[in-house]
């Protein structure tokens, strides 16, 4: 089994930027906030966004 795990850290998070934490059984969506973990069994559906540097630059 695999697990996997998203962190929120950036206290300035904008939500022009996106981030928003998307799962579909069943369907939920969190907007990206201050210190949030999520933790979740990790399958073939399990799917990770690449930032663009201008968001790393800003948190």
């Amino acid at each position: 089994k695999r697990i996997g795990f998203r962190i929120e850290l950036c206290k300035d998070w904008n939500p022009s930027w996106g981030g928003e934490y998307l799962w579909n059984a069943p369907l939920y969506v969190n907007k990206a906030s201050f210190n949030k973990l999520y933790l979740f069994a990790a399958g073939p559906a399990a799917a990770v966004q690449v930032l663009f540097p201008e968001v790393i630059e800003s948190c």
